[in-house]
């Protein structure tokens, strides 16, 4: 009884030493994709990079040389709902109408 004990106990132990071998290749093997992965798209990235850099400096160019228009603040809006004055739907819209405006 003991010998097969024995025996029971070092076919475990081989095992467990097999199956951590093959989940150490596993791992590794997957890293190395996710980093196969991550290198092209970056290197996609940074192919479109300079495209979408552009983009932004001229959103800012433009940005800076439209007029601030500034919205209501929320104690003027609830002064003025209480005197009987446009309700927060209609200043957005009014809001709305003149960034339009600004903006062409």
């Amino acid at each position: 009884m003991a010998r097969i004990k024995q025996v029971l106990n070092e076919r475990r132990l081989a095992y467990e030493k097999a199956y951590d071998i093959v989940s150490a290749e596993q791992e590794t093997y997957h890293n190395e994709q996710v980093l196969i992965h991550l290198r092209s798209t970056r290197r996609r990235g940074s192919a479109t990079r300079p495209l979408t850099q552009d983009a932004t400096v001229q959103a800012q160019e433009k940005t800076a040389a439209e007029p601030i228009i500034e919205a209501p603040k929320a104690s003027d809006m609830a002064a003025a709902k209480t005197v009987g004055g446009p309700s927060e739907e209609e200043e957005r819209n009014v809001v709305a109408a003149r960034v339009k405006e600004g903006a062409t």
